[in-house]
């Protein structure tokens, strides 16, 4: 990580090894606090920043410019890359933070969460090699789908991205920079970056988890080396001659567009858009790389001050410890499943509680031992005499015994822990059942039947009243469908509006059921199909508004990793039913399922559609999929 990177460091203010040396340049600061707060907002579901995620690009863009302008620097200074004394600047200010957040989870999860412990003890030996983008694609752990509560490291993918190339970049640099000279290098570091992009291209389909492309080291590293490439040509300070020293109204401009420009993507774009795998991430970087440039021109007074605002630059120059944190501070707080607390309060809590938590791995860990405050403390014990020795020693031994005993009560826990056996279906990625056809007519109970409460559905009135009668409601067609949404509680649960006829095969059961179906329309107005109404929260039985019980041939039901784990439930539960379910399906694949069925003559009277855990699905898809039924 760069000195201007996630640590939130700059490069010259503080006291660091001998090495190459930058100026201040506060608006990196500010921008750095920019993308931090996209990173956060985007983690707290905040429905205005689908796109936070970018942040993370931000950064990337950042930490190839900073690595690169002191290689530079360096290279010019000395004709050489110190690779060691490289190495050590940056375990220095990456490794203390990392290593307190890791005991720190470690800790609490022995305490709070010891189900959890076997995973993350894999989770943090990744993490400790910066591996860990690699350890979650080759274990197939999906960035958007998490069945229970994400790994609270998991996060750290995008550092080990960084660090990756900080492993690997000063190599390249020097070796290029004695075969390449000057615009040459440019060249090849622009088309490394090319190939990147359209490795990313080429790897990206609609219709299957990105998880791969976006935590992959090959196909995130463009927006590194175009930092990288920056700074070849737009030293920190010192422009270009072509870019112009004495007029500062055009960097402001165009610092100004490329802010504008970030904002809308961060406000605008989400993770499941496919113009991002296509040239949008390229995007978000050149956009990034001209707010770099502006911010770094000398007299673009008017980018300076806006970047450099204090609480802004406040925040860029602890981002590292805030982004360590954020994270698994989300992850323990989720609302109504391990917090009673919901909205804004939730989340003042906890920006609270990740303020609190930066500001002390950056006052007490992060800059005593930048500042050397550990090397000097080891000088005065060597130099110190008589009783200040013995003073000292005795400090240096109560500290190490400290910190033995806590690995020590930690390693037993950690170590020892078993992995939590999981449900089967968590086995399989994909289920497909058909179920012989049987009757669904319903058989009375024996006993009064126990009450179930269901979860809320949002449903047309029109809708039931037309499968009570066996005809399709208005303008739909004759296949009805039911649309759930995913089980996993949510902190704000939104109303899901029905496009056609909506049946219940679970109706067809006969169980009582406390179930919020639409309120009747007023007296005199006809419901339109598809209309929103408020839940009511009367007692119904089902059946009874089913007088005529649908006898449907098959039953077609298509879903996603939800519906994998409910598959043994729904086969046991609903005769004649031909089920299709599958872990990251996305809206793409499963209208295309619909398609290829329909066209085979083997789409049931009666589909049941499960979407939507895996990413949002545009208006235009809801209609293909109606277009199909």
């Amino acid at each position: 990580m760069s000195a201007r990177s996630h640590d939130g460091m700059s490069a010259t203010r503080r006291r660091q090894p001998a090495g190459p040396r930058l100026p201040y340049l506060p608006g990196l600061d500010g921008l750095r606090g920019f993308a931090i707060l996209a990173v956060v907002f985007y983690h707290a579901g905040l429905p205005w920043m689908p796109g936070g995620f970018l942040g993370v690009e931000i950064f990337f863009v950042i930490s190839g410019y900073l690595i690169t302008s002191l290689l530079l620097a360096e290279w010019r200074e000395r004709g050489r890359v110190d690779f060691r004394a490289f190495w050590l600047r940056r375990a220095r200010r990456l490794l203390p933070a990392l290593f307190l957040l890791l005991a720190s989870v470690l800790a609490f999860a022995v305490v709070f969460l010891p189900a959890e412990v076997a995973g993350l003890r894999s989770d943090a030996a990744a993490a400790v090699g910066y591996a860990t983008n690699w350890y979650l694609i080759f274990s197939q752990k999906s960035y958007f789908e998490t069945v229970g509560r994400p790994s609270l490291l998991r996060h750290l993918w995008s550092l080990a991205v960084e660090e990756q190339f900080y492993l690997l970049w000063p190599l390249l640099f020097a070796g290029a920079a004695r075969v390449f000279r000057g615009r040459h290098l440019v060249w090849v570091i622009a088309a490394a970056a090319a190939a990147s992009v359209t490795l990313m291209a080429l790897l990206y389909r609609p219709d299957v988890d990105p998880s791969r492309v976006y935590y992959g080291s090959d196909t995130r590293a463009a927006a590194l080396l175009i930092g990288a490439g920056l700074a070849l040509v737009w030293l920190p300070g010192k422009p270009p001659r072509w870019a112009g020293r004495g007029q500062g109204w055009p960097a402001n401009l165009l610092g100004l567009l490329a802010l504008g420009g970030l904002a809308a993507f961060c406000v605008r774009m989400d993770e499941f858009t496919p113009f991002l795998y296509r040239g949008g991430f390229v995007a978000v970087a050149l956009a990034s790389a001209l707010a770099i440039a502006c911010a770094v021109h000398p007299t673009a007074r008017v980018i300076a001050a806006l970047l450099g605002w204090g609480p802004l630059r406040w925040i860029g120059l602890r981002c590292y410890g805030i982004y360590l944190w954020h994270w698994p501070v989300f992850m323990v707080t989720r609302p109504q499943l391990d917090v009673a607390l919901d909205g804004v309060w939730l989340l003042a809590a906890r920006l609270a509680i990740t303020a609190l938590l930066a500001e002390f791995s950056y006052r007490c860990v992060e800059m005593p031992i930048r500042t050397g405050a550990l090397g000097r403390a080891w000088n005065a014990l060597r130099d110190a005499h008589g009783a200040r020795r013995a003073w000292l020693g005795m400090r240096w031994a109560a500290a190490a015994a400290v910190v033995a005993l806590f690995f020590v009560a930690l390693g037993g826990p950690v170590v020892s822990a078993q992995p939590q056996p999981q449900p089967a279906y968590l086995a399989v990625t994909e289920v497909h059942v058909t179920s012989p056809a049987v009757s669904l007519t319903p058989v009375a109970p024996a006993a009064p039947a126990s009450v179930v409460h269901a979860p809320a559905v949002y449903i047309s009135y029109a809708a039931v009243a037309a499968a009570a009668a066996g005809e399709p409601a208005a303008n739909t067609q004759p296949t009805h469908t039911a649309t759930s949404t995913p089980s996993e509680p949510v902190s704000t649960p939104a109303p899901v509006r029905m496009a056609a006829a909506t049946s219940m095969p679970s109706a067809a059961q006969a169980v009582s059921s406390t179930i919020p179906l639409a309120a009747p329309p007023p007296a005199g107005r006809e419901a339109e199909a598809g209309a929103d109404f408020l839940p009511s929260r009367r007692r119904v039985n089902p059946a009874a508004y089913l007088k005529t019980p649908l006898k449907p041939d098959k039953i077609t039901a298509i879903g996603d990793s939800v519906m994998v784990g409910a598959a043994n439930e729904l086969t046991g539960t609903i005769a004649s039913l031909d089920l299709d379910a599958a872990l990251g399906r996305q809206a793409p694949a499963a209208i295309e399922l619909l398609r290829t069925r329909r066209a085979a003559g083997e789409l049931g009277t009666v589909v049941i559609l499960h979407l939507g855990s895996n990413g949002a699905f545009s208006g235009r898809q809801l209609d293909d999929v109606m277009a199909v039924l």
